[in-house]
């Protein structure tokens, strides 16, 4: 694999666990919980089972209601964006990446051809160029950007309510 791969692989996958971290950790300051505190960590665990990033942004949607309307509409673009990229995040983490016979790169994974009641699940090969990669690798680093932003905001609204 080439370095300058590798390293971006790297970079994306990192900023897409920072994702899933700073969105869950916003969405128990939404519902008033700090993970932090040992007295309250009990209340946290259901949330850390919900099944994949899906689970976990429902349960952010849901506790952003609480938050005013401007802080909601950026948490609803940002969960948009975040679903989004999930067959990207699912590629990078899961794939089997190989470099073709003329430098080209491409991954196999499982993907689900299905729907959330009928899953379809197959091996899926696809050809992954450098704009590709660097294009994910944008969005995600803005992702989490805005993620951090929200919970700003968040903190700085919490500070104004009683």
């Amino acid at each position: 694999m080439p370095t300058e791969f590798l390293r971006n692989l790297g970079e994306y996958v990192a900023s897409c666990a920072h994702i899933e971290w700073a969105a869950w950790l916003l969405c128990l300051e939404l519902k008033g919980l700090d993970p932090h505190d040992k007295d309250q960590f009990d209340k946290t665990r259901p949330l850390l089972k919900k099944p994949g990033i899906d689970g976990k942004l429902s349960d952010l949607k849901n506790a952003a209601s609480t938050a005013p309307h401007e802080i909601q509409g950026r948490i609803r673009e940002v969960c948009k964006r975040i679903e989004a990229g999930t067959e990207n995040r699912h590629m990078a983490i899961h794939g089997a990446w190989q470099v073709g016979n003329l430098g080209d790169m491409s991954v196999t994974f499982f993907k689900n051809f299905g729907d959330s009641k009928q899953a379809d699940w197959r091996d899926h090969s696809q050809t992954i160029d450098a704009d590709y990669i660097a294009f994910a690798l944008n969005d995600a680093n803005e992702i989490l950007v805005e993620v951090y932003g929200i919970r700003e905001a968040v903190s700085e609204w919490k500070k104004t309510v009683p």
